[in-house]
């Protein structure tokens, strides 16, 4: 994961930086060499950002994302590149 931290007035903020998506799965990202699903709600559950580990299954690589299995080839075949931010962490400093 990329993640650059930015001073502002009274605050730093922790940011990741997003290098690609992927066409059909608009919570699912690519920063640095992993992949991650960004904080989503689907129906009534709620997902935190996590890491989606790849498995192996029949001999080839697949994700389980959003209790699907989507191999590898089909991620590369959908993948767009882009340059993002995405606010992990906000940090208030205190003056003293």
């Amino acid at each position: 994961m990329k993640v650059i931290e930015k001073q502002l007035d009274n605050h730093t903020i922790k940011i990741m930086i997003i290098s690609h998506r992927f066409k059909g799965f608009p919570n699912i990202i690519c920063s640095g060499s992993k992949i991650y699903q960004l904080p989503c709600q689907i129906g009534k559950k709620s997902f935190e950002l996590k890491e989606i580990i790849p498995k192996y299954h029949l001999g080839s690589i697949v994700y389980l994302i959003n209790s699907k299995r989507i191999n590898s080839k089909t991620l590369k075949i959908n993948v767009l590149k882009v340059n993002e931010e995405f606010i992990l962490e906000k940090i208030e400093i205190c003056p003293f």
